[in-house]
């Protein structure tokens, strides 16, 4: 039952799931899943997106209850409820979130923005939380902070992509501190962007160092695969910190700096 013929292990979650138990890697391959199939709805410009989230929706009505699913994606997730006690709210908000890239192109604000870091990112950091057995305000609040932190490492390191598709997730308030226009973005102006960017990576530096500051000690263990994707992802921002900021094509690890980030966080 185990997705991993999709993205999963190519992608950085991959390495962080590794050492997993079988029945966790097999709930987190379905909620893997089911991330990626509303993401890709979007991202791959559905001509009748919104219908197609509606219906993933009414799967999640029947997902969390005695009926049975339409797909067998929801079949299985259905599995997973009772294993792990999955709460619904958290793929509805997820769902929020796809709907906010379908409608709302721009952010003027970094608290505006973090509504939607939690709704793409901190959901699905909770998510993982209730598989791996983490639970209480500090595992929460941890798992939040740290998807902040990796959701505006992807807003950076994703940001040409992004505009290409008219999305820019950088608050207008920062881009008019720096006289930056959508047009520069588009245009791939690497040295007028560098500054701002180099603003919006301290901002990621910093919820990385405030995640790990609010670690939850008790659930070391349990959340090692936080830890290492975390890691990985800081090591992505590090990368784009070395090229100072100015870059026209995504950064990537190379399959050894992968490794030594996953030992250093196993380590510790």
């Amino acid at each position: 039952m185990i997705y991993m013929n999709t993205s999963y292990k190519k992608s950085n979650f991959g390495s962080a799931f590794l050492f997993l138990s079988k029945e966790k890697k097999e709930a987190l391959s379905v909620i893997y899943a089911f991330c990626r199939i509303v993401d890709d709805i979007v991202d791959e410009q559905h001509p009748n997106a919104q219908d197609e989230l509606d219906f993933w929706k009414k799967e999640l009505d029947s997902v969390f209850s005695a009926a049975t699913p339409q797909t067998k994606l929801g079949k299985d997730l259905q599995k997973q409820v009772p294993l792990f006690n999955l709460t619904k709210k958290n793929f509805l908000l997820l769902i929020e979130g796809m709907e906010m890239d379908l409608h709302q192109r721009s952010y003027k604000t970094f608290d505006e923005l973090k509504e939607y870091f939690y709704r793409v990112a901190g959901v699905v950091g909770l998510m993982c939380c209730e598989v791996f057995g983490a639970k209480g305000d500090d595992a929460r609040n941890y798992a939040i902070t740290l998807g902040n932190a990796v959701q505006m490492t992807n807003i950076i390191r994703d940001i040409y992509e992004d505009a290409e598709i008219g999305r820019i997730y950088i608050p207008s308030e920062d881009l008019q501190k720096f006289d930056i226009t959508p047009k520069d973005i588009k245009n791939k102006c690497m040295a007028r962007l560098a500054p701002l960017l180099k603003m919006e990576g301290e901002k990621a530096k910093q919820l990385f160092k405030t995640a790990k500051e609010s670690f939850p000690s008790e659930y070391k263990s349990a959340l090692k695969p936080a830890v290492i994707m975390g890691a990985v992802y800081e090591a992505i921002l590090d990368k784009i910190a070395a090229k100072k900021y100015k870059f026209n094509k995504k950064v990537r690890l190379s399959k050894l700096k992968k490794i030594s980030v996953l030992l250093k966080a196993l380590i510790k």
